[in-house]
This record gives C-alpha cells, structure tokens and sequence, in this order.
C-alpha cells in the first residue's frame, strides 16, 4: 500500500476548524497528538474520497501513513507557537 502523505500545511482554515469539531480540543493541543495526526488525515484524505470519516481514519495503521513536516526549505519544522523559548534564570552556586 501506498503510504498516506499528512502535511499539516496543506490544511485549511475549514480543515483546521473540523478537526477542533471532531476532536473537541484546540489545534494547539490537537497537533503533535495522535488526535492531530488522524484528524488531518482524514482531513486530507476527504479530497480524494468525500465520504471518508474521522471514524475510517482512525483505523489506518500507522505504517500506512507518512507525516510531512517540513518547511519549504526542507527544514524540518518544531512543534510550537512560533515563540522564542524562554529563558530561566540559573542558579549561582
């Protein structure tokens, strides 16, 4: 089997809104989960197949399925909110 590409880039404002519906959290908890991953599969994968569920999409292996997360350098992207990480003070010792 060919395997599932997921590039949560490739989402949509709509996409981004059904999948807060279908899993009932905000995108910021949903991606990087396996909640995420599923749903923007089935997101995707409605493109080629309007009748495919959230349900069905549950239920594909995670061999069969490729997540994209590159920038269009190929970059691999980190999870995050675009926020520098921040700075605790060191204790001196």
């Amino acid at each position: 089997m060919t395997k599932l590409r997921v590039d949560p880039a490739e989402l949509t404002g709509r996409d981004l809104i059904a999948i807060e519906e279908a899993t009932g959290k905000p995108m910021a908890e949903v991606m990087g989960s396996a909640a995420g991953i599923f749903a923007a599969l089935w997101r995707l994968k409605l493109r080629d197949d309007p009748t495919f569920t959230y349900d069905q999409a549950l239920d594909v292996p995670l061999s069969h399925i490729e997540v994209v997360n590159q920038d269009a350098e190929g970059e691999a992207l980190a999870a995050g909110n675009g926020a520098p990480p921040s700075v605790s003070p060191v204790s001196g010792g």
